[in-house]
């Protein structure tokens, strides 16, 4: 008897099927040629499970190993939408018990269809292999049909997209002790070195944020032995680009709380405060990746919250680049800070809108819960990446920046303070943000809940950094790009 355990890549693949719910659902297609008298098998098992006709019921079978290592179904609503379709595909694959190579069928009618079952597939696919080896799905091949190329470029940008997020959630599962500040800062050289001037990237270092009158960033920075750094990236838009977008990400690499020392519990999982900045970089990466005929700038605007003898004081009192003076009443409200400095330069660039992204506010998770991001800021822009949102899959809600409110951060000493009312504290955070956009149309997307799972996974979000906020980023770009194509030559 021998001993050897096979590999994965040694086993015959996994088949993952996707049926519609019906009073007779049927399994069919190219998976089956051949094994026509196993389909019908199937389908005749599959009416005989528990629940197999609720959408997201997996049932798991065994099938002639010749075909497949085992069988997994997953029902589908009878009518899908993208949303279910990228979820269904991701909660199969998802599995701990689904390695080496998978064969997905999934019924679809367009390309569009086809994109959010490989994305669902590939986002589904994700282990935290950094510092835990874990069975990895090694392979994905999709069962498809209709015009080749058409499919091939569907496939292809839905793996890129799909990577960029789960690029997102390695860089937010790494502990503060790997990615600090100067990590950030090698990945920018690298980018720098290895993308052919598609990227193009400036970084600002202590001497340079002096320079700039970056408060924020250097005070929030003061307690850490890593210094703060902001860092540009910019995809020019190729020769003829539609607009300039600049986005803007909070990258508090950990988050102690500094002098306003965060609780023992509120310290677990804050190295995933840096989400916002490498949301922004991966979306960049992504459009110059597709040719994206908008220019786009991302700022990551990076320091580590730390306590120590040199920290930031509550009651120290910071200058900002666009002149303002902040008092900080609270040293653990620092998002807000180092993202202050950031759109104040960001928006002397003149871009047609600035959106920033960050972790900002445990209130937005008492408002609106752990998936669903808050949406301020300016009507038009606010609605854009509503829109975005929906078309991506990725929750996110608009909320008002009441004027009633804004009283709450006036400061006797300075212009204004850091930390406001704690009622509809997500709307005071991004009140004060709205001070140093100036006029600016501008969106602040809180992500303190959706971009870090800390409940049972779903769908396809794994446990820990979920990647949110890429999908609906590259929409709203996708969305200025189609609508500039779309517009007669003489608007343009």
């Amino acid at each position: 008897m021998s001993n050897h355990v096979p590999d994965t890549e040694e086993l015959s693949p996994i088949l993952v099927l996707g049926y519609k719910v019906a009073e007779n659902p049927q399994l069919s297609g190219p998976a089956f040629q051949g094994y026509e008298a196993t389909a019908t098998e199937l389908n005749t098992a599959i009416k005989a499970m528990p629940d197999y006709d609720k959408p997201g019921t997996m049932s798991v079978f065994a099938v002639p190993q010749e075909l497949a290592r085992r069988c997994i179904a997953i029902a589908l609503p009878a009518e899908p939408s993208l949303a279910d379709l990228r979820e269904a595909a991701g909660q199969a694959l998802r599995r701990k018990d689904v390695s080496g190579k998978v064969l997905l069928q999934m019924p679809y009618q367009n390309m569009e269809e086809l994109q959010a079952i490989v994305e669902g597939a590939n986002l589904g696919r994700y282990r935290p292999t950094l510092f835990k080896k874990q069975p990895e799905i090694t392979a994905i091949e999709v069962f498809t049909e209709g015009e080749e190329e058409a499919t091939a470029q569907a496939i292809a940008a839905a793996e890129r997209l799909a990577s960029a997020q789960n690029m997102v959630r390695d860089l937010v599962n790494m502990p503060g002790s790997y990615l600090n500040p100067e990590f950030f800062y090698t990945i920018s050289e690298i980018l720098d070195e290895e993308t052919d001037d598609e990227i193009s990237v400036k970084t600002w270092n202590v001497e340079d944020l002096l320079e700039d009158d970056c408060g924020g960033l250097i005070g929030v920075g003061a307690g850490s032995q890593f210094p703060p750094c902001l860092i540009r990236l910019e995809w020019a838009g190729g020769e003829n680009p539609q607009g300039h977008v600049a986005l803007v990400g909070k990258g508090i690499t950990y988050d102690s709380g500094g002098m306003s020392l965060k609780p023992s519990q509120g310290l677990v999982s804050m190295k995933s405060d840096m989400a916002g900045a490498a949301t922004v970089m991966e979306t960049v990466r992504l459009a110059a990746a597709r040719k994206m005929p908008v220019r786009v700038t991302a700022w990551l605007a990076v320091a580590e919250n730390m306590l120590s003898s040199t920290a930031q004081r509550v009651d120290d009192i910071i200058t900002m680049p666009n002149g303002k003076t902040v008092e900080v009443n609270n040293t653990d409200a620092e998002g807000r800070l180092v993202l202050a400095d950031a759109l104040c330069l960001a928006v002397r660039e003149e871009p047609d809108a600035v959106i920033d992204i960050a972790t900002l506010t445990g209130a937005q998770i008492a408002a609106l819960g752990s998936r669903t991001a808050g949406l301020m800021g300016s009507d038009e822009v606010v609605d854009a990446v509503f829109e975005a949102s929906q078309q991506a899959g990725e929750s996110a809600w608009p909320m008002p920046l009441p004027n009633h409110l804004r009283k709450s951060l006036d400061s006797e000493v300075a212009d204004l303070q850091n930390s406001g009312s704690r009622y509809g504290g997500m709307l005071v955070g991004g009140l004060f943000l709205k001070e140093f956009v100036g006029d600016t149309p501008w969106c602040h997307i809180d992500i303190a809940g959706p971009s870090f799972n800390s409940e049972e996974p779903w769908g396809y979000t794994p446990k820990g950094g979920t990647g949110y906020g890429v999908r609906t980023l590259i929409t709203y770009l996708e969305n200025i790009a189609k609508k500039s194509a779309a517009a007669p030559a003489e608007n343009k």
